[in-house]
Order: C-alpha cells, then sequence, then structure tokens
C-alpha cells in the first residue's frame, strides 16, 4: 500500500506500529510533543529505523495528506489530543483515526466524528517495549507484531481501515461488538490474561 499514515505519539506503541507500517509499504508520518520542544530539552535525537517514516516537528505537517491517523497516546491524552486534531484537519478531509488504548472505546475520538471522521480503535493486545523496533535480528525484518491480535472498534469504515493495517502487519484482527461495553468487557478479559 501507498497510503499516507499519521502516527501521533512516538513512544513504545507508535514506534513500532510506524516503524512496521513504513517496512510494509505506507508512507508514515511520525510526531510526538517531544519533537516539538527545543533539542535541548527534548533530550537526544532517535532517527527512524525505517524507510517511509518521516518525524515531522510539527503535528499539522505530519497530518498533511493522510487517509488514516493512529493517535497511540497515553489513555489521558487521547480526547485532548482528538481537538486538537480536529482543528487542523485541512477542509473536506476525512481521515479515518484510530486510537490505540484497550481501555476506551471510539468514544474518546467523539469530537473528531462530529466532524464526519469514521473513527475507532486499533489496540494490539500485547505488550510492547520500549525499543522493540531495535529487537529486529537485521534491518528490515518487520516482524514484531506478526501474529499477535489487535482488538478493533467502532465506525464500518473505521473498521475496514483498521483490518488493513492488521493485515499489512502480518497480524490478527479481533472485532469487538457492543460500543464501549464491548470495549469495556475486552479490556476486562486482557487484564485478566495478562
Amino acid at each position: 500500500p501507498a497510503q499516507r499514515l499519521c502516527v501521533l505519539g512516538l513512544g513504545a506503541v507508535g514506534r513500532v506500529l510506524g516503524e512496521e507500517l513504513a517496512f510494509a509499504g505506507y508512507r508514515v508520518n511520525g510526531w510526538s510533543p517531544r519533537l516539538e520542544l527545543p533539542l535541548s530539552e527534548a533530550g537526544p535525537a532517535n532517527p527512524p529505523l525505517a524507510p517511509n517514516l518521516r518525524f515531522e516537528a510539527k503535528i499539522d505537517a505530519a497530518l498533511a495528506g493522510a487517509s488514516a491517523v493512529l493517535i497511540c497516546v497515553r489513555d489521558a491524552a487521547i480526547a485532548e489530543l482528538a481537538e486538537r486534531v480536529s482543528g487542523l484537519v485541512a477542509e473536506g478531509a476525512r481521515p479515518v483515526v484510530l486510537h490505540t488504548s484497550g481501555f476506551h472505546g471510539p468514544e474518546r475520538l467523539a469530537r473528531l466524528a462530529e466532524l464526519g471522521m469514521p473513527v475507532g480503535v486499533l489496540h494490539p493486545l500485547t505488550a510492547v517495549p520500549r525499543g522493540a523496533g531495535r529487537m529486529r535480528p537485521r534491518l528490515g525484518e518487520t516482524r514484531y507484531l506478526r501474529g499477535v491480535w489487535f482488538a478493533l472498534n467502532g465506525d464500518p469504515e473505521a473498521c475496514r481501515v483498521a483490518r488493513e493495517i492488521v493485515s499489512a502487519l502480518g497480524a490478527r484482527p479481533l472485532v469487538l461488538e457492543g460500543g464501549a461495553e464491548g470495549q469495556a468487557l475486552y479490556h476486562a478479559a486482557a487484564a485478566l490474561l495478562s
């Protein structure tokens, strides 16, 4: 796929998703709040390890032309970042927006849904340690997430795009039903299993 994706949040989950999707052929722009800090405050640069992956210092540059946006930040920051994105998406653009929280359903993206964007959840059912992408034996071996189950929830269009992403990762989809209640049951089961 040559689609352009935007990954907002470059912690452990966002970083490995961005890298593996770039290796799978997506063009990925990554952004993190740390990239907006002056270099002296942000710490040492950590360049991408994948082709087709660019880190952008400005969130609007990362969002430009994206057909899908992955919000990979801590749970408490999802709604705030969604509100920020709502003011930055180009007029007429309707990217699919997915967040990676296992606890919250698509309702955390309500502001974007009000603007007509398909919204949903794309949650990897695995622990992703910081630096997971660097555990590859060789550059280009992308499969930290191969075979991992991903919970999908949300609008039909959001779930369709999430399935495409899961397929590109070589992962497995688990479609949740029942909206927020289904998400809560999934999270409780995942917590017990972990």
